[in-house]
């Protein structure tokens, strides 16, 4: 039985599709305690399923990533001073 974590993970990219996938790890690479690899995995399931297309899920997953750690370089970058 899945835990509730994945089934509410899994309804929100079901239901918000790509832009769920890539909310879903940009918020986690931001630190928000959600796993980067169940938005990764719900990805793959739902691609498997025909829900999603795999090349389409692909970039919208590195997207995500990317842009969060973009994010926290840039913050880091600018408003941190240097030793």
């Amino acid at each position: 039985m899945p835990s509730s974590a994945w089934v509410v993970l899994e309804a929100w990219v079901g239901y918000f599709g790509y832009r769920g996938i890539f909310l879903a790890l940009l918020l986690g690479s931001l630190g928000i305690p959600i796993p980067e690899a169940m938005p990764i995995v719900a990805a793959g399931a739902l691609s498997h399923a025909g829900l999603l297309r795999w090349w389409l899920a692909l970039p919208a997953c590195i997207a995500g990533v990317l842009s969060g750690d973009l994010v926290l370089y840039w913050t880091g970058r600018h408003w941190v001073s240097g030793s």
